[in-house]
């Protein structure tokens, strides 16, 4: 005797490519379902659908910006010489700092033993320039000079601008006599040292 053939059927809701739900049943089985029960599967069935439809959100197209694509290259970069001072026989060691003005981003160098720095690879901007003491003066202080109108007024008692001048550095190029020079402006009146 053969045995009985099943035949069975695969219900599955499919929803945005993905399926949701399925269901498993042979005919068999819907028999044992009296009408009512058949028709409530159906209409909780076809609530699900509807719920799922409200909730699901269509794709829309958006245009794309375009992504640079980042290049070895870098950026173009000039330099910053100048002369270093103190008001005392013998020049302390300094750190001289050139702070972009628009960006925050700073570059910097430590002078030891020499009156003169030199800042290279510093990008094309416009910079202010500041030099610090790497120990506290001898009266404890942590003074701090700037490359300011003073300087370019030629450090005359009569001149009271200490303002920072902005300089240029171009690309492959360098800004020659920016003279970190004021140590005569009140407290305060530069930023403090980045790197303290």
């Amino acid at each position: 005797m053969k045995p009985a053939r099943r035949t069975l059927i695969f219900l599955c809701l499919t929803l945005a490519a993905a399926t949701v739900m399925c269901s498993i049943f042979t005919p068999a089985d819907s028999g044992k379902l009296k009408e009512g029960e058949r028709q409530a599967t159906v209409y909780n069935l076809q609530l699900t659908i509807n719920a799922m439809q409200k909730a699901a959100v269509t794709p829309t197209s958006e245009p794309t910006q375009e992504i640079p694509f980042p290049t070895m290259e870098k950026p173009p970069f000039g330099s910053i010489t100048g002369s270093l001072s103190y008001p005392s026989e013998k020049i302390p060691p300094q750190r001289i700092v050139a702070v972009n003005v628009e960006t925050g981003e700073f570059f910097s160098t430590e002078v030891l033993d020499q009156d003169t720095y030199r800042l290279d690879e510093v990008p094309a901007g416009k910079y202010h320039i500041m030099a610090y003491l790497l120990e506290p003066a001898s009266n404890g202080q942590n003074i701090t000079a700037g490359y300011t109108q003073f300087v370019i007024c030629g450090l005359k008692a009569d001149c009271t601008d200490h303002r920072l001048v902005e300089v240029e550095v171009e690309a492959n190029a360098n800004t020659p006599d920016v003279d970190p020079a004021d140590w005569y402006a009140p407290e305060g009146t530069f930023p403090v040292d980045p790197l303290k």
